[in-house]
């Protein structure tokens, strides 16, 4: 399976979905690459599928496959600021994504014009995301530490934009995520109700495509129990904890019982830094080939 980030075609888990028929390729196929400029169909066809346009079965179902399970190293730090070399998901966080965002003010001198006056997107789209960082602050104060939420990008036009000018526009991306969707429902709340109160205050423009997100995803229970069992054998501490999604959530979603193990991974993820011990992939191995051998040995 292949283009499980979204990357290259602005969306995840391609491979995964057309296997197991949650997607086809008349829904998704002139999806375009990012670096070539040439479509997800072009680019199956010249890896050797010449019959990617007709409509085929799912080569993957529930049943030919009786579970899934991955490896995956941690994106975040807790199990390395925790001392545990495994941790175990119990659920993939649900989000609402703007992917395309837009703030739209009003260009003018820096120096001539009054805050009365103007209309700064750059201050806008700050002060959104401030908002939303006061949200996350109480939520963890609250002692809920699942909620997270990401300003991936920020930009003003490099064609209007100068030093000496208050932004007139800004195009930025939001994502908010969290297992709990009473959590997720707040802050979509909020978010809006920010919007309003900045649009009053500063007279700036939002603009949002349609968003995109996912809803939360359980894994299979029987299966968190089975790798724990496993790694307790082995003497492998573990801690339960969510994540970000994986090509095993369109496992779930296709109906087929899944669970994600996942490993110590020093420095975080999306960057140069991340650094995995071969120990500790050892032992997500171990465990991992362990409960593959007890559904085996069981079905």
């Amino acid at each position: 399976m292949r283009c499980e980030e979204s990357p290259w075609f602005g969306t995840a888990y391609l491979g995964s979905r057309l296997m197991l028929g949650l997607s086809t390729l008349d829904e998704i196929g002139d999806l375009v690459r990012s670096d070539s400029g040439k479509s997800l169909r072009h680019h199956i066809q010249h890896l050797g599928y010449p019959r990617t346009g007709e409509a085929v079965a799912p080569l993957l179902n529930s049943g030919l496959v009786t579970s899934f399970l991955e490896l995956h190293i941690e994106q975040g730090p807790l199990l390395e600021s925790d001392s545990i070399p495994v941790g175990i998901a119990t659920a993939v966080r649900g989000n609402v994504r703007f992917p395309d965002a837009r703030c739209i003010g009003a260009y003018g001198h820096s120096a001539a014009l009054p805050r009365r006056f103007r209309q700064d997107a750059v201050l806008a789209v700050a002060e959104l995301a401030l908002g939303l960082d006061g949200f996350w602050k109480d939520r963890i104060a609250q002692g809920d530490e699942d909620f997270v939420f990401t300003v991936g990008k920020f930009s003003t036009d490099a064609a209007q934009h100068a030093m000496t000018k208050v932004a007139g526009d800004v195009k930025f991306s939001l994502n908010i995520g969290a297992a709990v969707k009473t959590s997720l429902d707040a802050a979509r709340t909020l978010l809006f109700d920010l919007i309003k109160g900045i649009e009053n205050d500063r007279g700036s423009l939002s603009s949002w495509v349609e968003r995109s997100g996912r809803h939360r995803l359980n894994w299979t229970r029987q299966l968190i129990a089975l790798i724990e069992d496993a790694a307790g054998a082995l003497g492998i501490a573990t801690r339960r904890m969510p994540t970000v999604g994986h090509d095993a959530a369109m496992f779930v979603r296709a109906g087929i019982p899944s669970a994600v193990i996942l490993v110590r991974n020093a420095n975080g993820s999306h960057n140069s830094d991340e650094a995995l011990d071969r120990e500790d992939f050892a032992g997500g191995v171990h465990v991992l080939g362990r409960v593959m051998h007890r559904l085996a040995t069981e079905r």
